[in-house]
């Protein structure tokens, strides 16, 4: 494997660097992390990404209702914007749509 993050053949540093399996959660023991990762490596591709895709749709749902909690009032599309915000940042929503959460409040 190359050391250079500039070499695109070998992609395994990236989940290197997002996932570590070594690093247990505290509120989860080391049998059940062990089973775990066990599982994850059993999974097929598209398995897992049927599970990436259902825990992103889940955080997305969470994060729409704390957005409409926050903001009762707010339009479907303002909620998308929020959503942008916390998710890509400020700056890049305002730079993409002009919407301006400083001006709206976040």
């Amino acid at each position: 494997m190359s050391a250079d993050p500039a070499d695109l053949s070998d992609l395994s540093f990236i989940v290197r660097d997002v996932v570590d399996l070594r690093a247990r959660p505290a509120d989860t023991d080391a049998a059940t992390w062990e089973l775990m990762i066990s599982e994850w490596r059993g999974m097929s591709s598209a398995e897992r990404a049927r599970m990436v895709r259902a825990l992103w749709s889940a955080s997305t749902r969470m994060a729409v209702i704390g957005i409409r909690e926050r903001h009762p009032d707010a339009s479907d599309l303002e909620v998308l914007y929020r959503l942008g915000v916390l998710r890509m940042g400020k700056d890049l929503v305002k730079q993409a749509v002009g919407w301006d959460a400083d001006a709206h409040g976040y």
